[in-house]
């Protein structure tokens, strides 16, 4: 029950953010749990995140272009996540997604949008370390990335831009170290989070693969009055570029700073939370589109099932 109040945070720490929410793949990416649960402990946790981009960057520099072919793009995403104490300092995991609509608007052309399932994710973490009285935490996690279809979306027999698919059609691993330094005289905790997304390709769409994702945060916490807790995150974002079977996509790929302020409050079980992301610099590899804001709501209910 530890880290009820404090889990909501990582939310923040989603592949499919502020500057990816026009963009493929699993916001379930960076939503997993911090440290392990107490065995025979079991969290329910579901999030809604909106994001919308109507502007285009190339390098770090906003382009005025009116020659662009997506003129806004938006998406709406539910995520589920359950965590399992299976023994002491191991806890087993699964990540589900799914888009209630990707949308793409390209003016004159219409609109494109589909919805369904993204990806799923199976974690296993180990806490190697966790000293109460130097309150200082560290664990590991290691999963695979599964999609849920390989198969593009097609709509009257056109496909639908990779933008716009719910699943990224290809299988992936993924990593995930995690450091805590609390401060109990104070109220205060330091949480950083590096995770990274190792993507593979898919053969049903011309070998195309997305770019791996390297996410680094940095999360300080502080409790404001009972049960109200304030999270500020820093988060850099690094993307590689995508490729398909001619080569490099020239157009992909980033380098990404946020800031993202949050308040959790808890209701004895249940915690409940909402975050915003602000953008302090952005790097794209040529010109792409890039989300203007993004906000998420979360909840989580945590439960012992040992009885005790």
């Amino acid at each position: 029950m530890k880290y009820i109040i404090l889990f909501p945070f990582l939310l923040a720490l989603v592949y499919n953010s502020l500057s990816q929410c026009c963009s493929v793949g699993s916001p379930v990416g960076g939503t997993t749990s911090i440290g392990t649960l107490p065995q025979q402990n079991i969290r329910y946790t579901i999030f809604y995140r909106y994001g919308f981009g109507n502007r285009y960057y190339s390098g770090s520099e906003l382009v005025n272009d009116t020659t662009i072919n997506v003129k806004h793009a938006s998406s709406n995403y539910i995520g589920l996540f359950l965590d399992y104490g299976l023994i002491e300092r191991f806890t087993i995991s699964v990540e589900l997604g799914y888009y209630i609509n990707k949308m793409q608007d390209w003016g004159n052309r219409g609109d494109f949008e589909a919805s369904g399932l993204a990806s799923a994710i199976l974690f296993g973490k180990y806490n190697f370390l966790n000293d109460i009285e130097s309150e200082f935490e560290f664990t590991a996690a290691a999963g695979i990335k599964i999609p849920f279809s390989t198969m593009p979306i097609y709509k009257n027999s056109v496909k639908l831009p990779r933008d716009v698919q719910p699943s990224p059609g290809a299988f992936g691993f993924v990593s995930q170290l995690f450091f805590h330094k609390g401060f109990s005289n104070i109220s205060t905790n330091l949480f950083l989070v590096n995770r990274i997304e190792i993507n593979s390709s898919n053969s049903n769409d011309y070998e195309y693969k997305y770019g791996n994702c390297y996410n680094t945060s940095l999360f300080v916490t502080k409790k404001i009055v009972d049960k109200l807790i304030g999270i500020v995150q820093f988060r850099n974002e690094i993307k590689d570029k995508d490729r398909e079977n001619i080569g490099e996509i020239q157009s992909s790929g980033s380098n990404l700073l946020f800031i993202s302020p949050q308040l959790n409050y808890s209701f004895g079980d249940l915690s409940v939370s909402a975050l915003y992301d602000l953008p302090v610099y952005r790097y794209y590899n040529s010109r792409q589109l890039a989300g203007k804001y993004s906000f998420a709501l979360n909840f989580i209910w945590q439960l012992d099932l040992s009885g005790d």
